[in-house]
This record gives structure tokens, sequence and C-alpha cells, in this order.
């Protein structure tokens, strides 16, 4: 909001903000953890349905996107406004695989293949990703 925000009238409120940044690590660190719980409950709600599975990594990924904003404003670095370079910065940033995040976000298609292989192993490549990154925010 204090990046994107246009006041219309009064004083101007946001630019006075001082949101500090472990409130930023903190908030990463809770979205990240709880998105993965709950990407492990729908997980076990859907089975084995590929379409629901499919469905589950792109909802879930969009998601995140607002807070992976956050993980690069955490390394100083304002965070572009393509979806597709917010992901691609995160992964360079944090040592993850741009190519599961990117492929998730260019497959439109609802074929139970992403990425040319098989939901499932793509989920997995998904969570673990997920995983990795909670982790490595969990010790910023």
């Amino acid at each position: 909001m204090k990046e994107n925000h246009l006041c219309l009238y009064g004083k101007e409120m946001l630019n006075q903000m001082d949101i500090k940044r472990d409130h930023i690590r903190l908030f990463c660190e809770e979205q990240i953890k709880g998105k993965l719980i709950r990407i492990r409950q729908a997980y076990l709600e859907i089975g084995l349905r590929k379409k629901g599975i499919e469905a589950l990594m792109k909802e879930s990924m969009y998601s995140l996107i607002p807070v992976f904003r956050n993980l690069l404003r955490l390394k100083d670095i304002t965070p572009p406004v393509e979806k597709e370079q917010i992901l691609t910065g995160v992964s360079r940033q944090f040592g993850l695989d741009e190519s599961v995040f990117v492929t998730i976000l260019k497959d439109k298609r609802d074929d139970e293949k992403i990425g040319g292989q098989d939901v499932e192993v793509y989920f997995e490549k998904y969570l673990d990703q997920i995983q990795k990154l909670a982790i490595i925010v969990d010790k910023l």
C-alpha cells in the first residue's frame, strides 16, 4: 500500500509509516508456513484427482506472490510488477528452482501435465521448493 497508493484528499498518512523489517520477515514466515500446511491439507482432501492437484498448485502459487514481493523487499530489492519477474527474483535470491514456479505460472492448460510431467511429480517439486523457502525464511 505504501508503494502504490494515491492520496485523493487530506493529509498523507502512509508515507509516514515505519514498516519494520522484522515485521515483514515474520509476516512472510507466517504466510509461507501457513500456506504449506493448507496445501498439504488440501492435497489430502483432493486425493489423486489430477485436475484438483493442478488447480491447487496454481491457486496456492498465485496467493503466495504478495509474500514473494515482500521477500524481495527483505533483500532490499524493489519488487517488479510482473508475476514472472517476481518468481524469478525470489528464486534467484533464495536459491530455489525458478523453473518450478515459472512453469506453473505459464501452464494454462487443464491437461494434467505441467512442464510435460505428470502433475503428481510436479506437485512434489513444488511442495519441496515451498518447504525449502520456509526453512530459509525462518533463518533470516
